[in-house]
């Protein structure tokens, strides 16, 4: 990348959101992806609403200390029993299903109202993958449990994107951002193949490092806030392998459409949430 283009990047202002706008973004992206879904929320231990992803008209606060109360309740029927506390609770009627995540061992909850006809089972895996980014937003874990990913660019050989996942920049007052990063993005991709002077692997954004790790049709930018690991760069090469080998006809030309990628969003998934070992 030329130097002029590495002092423009430095000079990107990264404008910050609230841990309330990133919640609120994290409901509304969980609620994108699932069919059925009629509202969100997020209650601290009290019972207090945190944020709302609700489109109907639910009475928050209800909803809130109602689902509190019901995770409360079930961790002392569980200590009754003499069994471990449960990590969801699931309440059922003629035509709302109510499903009740505990977040950080009881320090919040994560409430969920979806129609009866929703499919429970899908419901449950994506609110789990909620719920860690949740707990991750509100403190609730250890920042040193993650690789530090922020962004997943993936990309043509040309810097063309093919498609976007990010931890938090999810919300729509961030896009101009992303689209500056995006800009960054892309020109390093196409510097790193124009080989003068060596490929390039990595470079500074501002308070970040971008990362290329290139396939045979197509490359990941990972935006981090720290340098990654050894470890997670193989992990993350051998799954773009995986998935170059599974879309063979449509990478090598690429024409254009997302859709007709096999396992696209398991392969950026996969890098923002590695699954723990």
């Amino acid at each position: 990348m030329s130097g002029g283009a590495v002092a423009s990047a430095a000079t990107v202002h990264v404008r910050g959101l609230t841990t309330e706008s990133r919640i609120t973004g994290i409901l509304e992206a969980f609620e994108r992806q699932v069919d059925g879904v009629r509202g969100s929320a997020v209650a601290d231990r009290d019972g207090l609403p945190i944020a709302n992803g609700f489109k109907e008209p639910f009475d928050l606060l209800s909803v809130a200390s109602m689902g509190t109360l019901g995770m409360q309740s079930a961790r002392k029927v569980s200590e009754f029993i003499g069994v471990k506390p449960p990590r969801a609770v699931v309440l059922e009627s003629d035509d709302a299903k109510i499903v009740i995540r505990d977040l950080g061992g009881g320090q919040a909850t994560f409430i969920v109202v979806v129609r009866p006809e929703a499919n429970l089972g899908f419901v449950k895996l994506q609110i789990e993958t909620a719920a860690k980014r949740l707990e991750v937003e509100l403190g609730l874990v250890p920042p040193s449990a993650g690789s530090g990913l922020e962004e997943v660019f993936l990309l043509t050989q040309g810097g063309v994107l093919i498609s976007h996942l990010s931890r938090k920049m999810i919300h729509p007052t961030d896009r101009d951002v992303l689209g500056a990063m995006l800009v960054v993005v892309q020109e390093f991709v196409r510097d790193s193949f124009q080989g003068k002077g060596g490929a390039l692997e990595e470079v500074r954004l501002a308070n970040f490092h971008v990362r290329l790790i290139r396939g045979s049709h197509t490359s990941l930018a990972l935006v981090c806030s720290r340098p990654l690991g050894e470890r997670f760069l193989d992990h993350a090469l051998g799954a773009l392998g995986a998935f170059e080998q599974s879309n063979p006809g449509a990478l090598d030309p690429w024409a254009g459409d997302a859709n007709k990628l096999k396992n696209l969003d398991q392969l950026l998934e996969e890098l923002i949430n590695p699954p723990v070992s």
